[in-house]
């Protein structure tokens, strides 16, 4: 046949011109896929450090006004020898969601007004400890749902416990 063979176009170098494209946009391509994941890997771990420092906070203003409750109920011990929280206390304690528990010398637990409770945020070991006079600073599952619980001894024997849901307590921080 006459007609020449078609030259090989696979074995043909591409221009100089075209290489240093396609490597600038390699280049770029590599760069911007860098700075994206740099940026989901920061997003990612301030949310958690924000969270983490959320939660501890929370769990440090419980452990401030179980101080507090303590102290104030110590003082305020009865003529009989009955612990009280004060009643401004508890105010300011239930409008932040924290619920106030009292044990007694004997180890039963009641409300702020004296009633029986039904819900026992605190267990047995956690309840020797705090009338043996240590503090108690736990996580618990209080009625379904996740607590900070927070006791503090009495002068007379018993002891003030505090416990927020942690979802309260991250609310309050707001």
């Amino acid at each position: 046949s006459a007609t020449p063979p078609m030259p090989d176009r696979s074995t043909r170098r591409k221009p100089a011109r075209q290489r240093r494209r396609s490597l600038a946009s390699r280049i770029i391509l590599v760069t911007t896929v860098a700075a994206a994941l740099a940026v989901i890997v920061a997003g990612l771990l301030s949310g958690f450090l924000l969270r983490y420092f959320a939660q501890a906070q929370g769990r440090q203003v419980l452990r401030d006004d179980a101080s507090l409750a303590a102290t104030a109920t110590d003082v305020s011990v009865e003529r009989n020898g009955r612990a009280r929280v004060p009643e401004a206390i508890v105010r300011v304690l239930t409008a932040d969601h924290i619920n106030v528990v009292l044990v007694d010398g004997a180890g039963a637990l009641t409300g702020p007004e004296g009633r029986a409770l039904t819900v026992h945020p605190v267990n047995a070991r956690d309840l020797a400890a705090v009338r043996s006079g240590v503090n108690v600073s736990t996580t618990r599952t209080v009625n379904g749902s996740r607590s900070y619980v927070e006791a503090r001894p009495l002068s007379n024997g018993g002891a003030v416990v505090l416990f927020q849901k942690i979802a309260a307590a991250r609310s309050n921080e707001g």
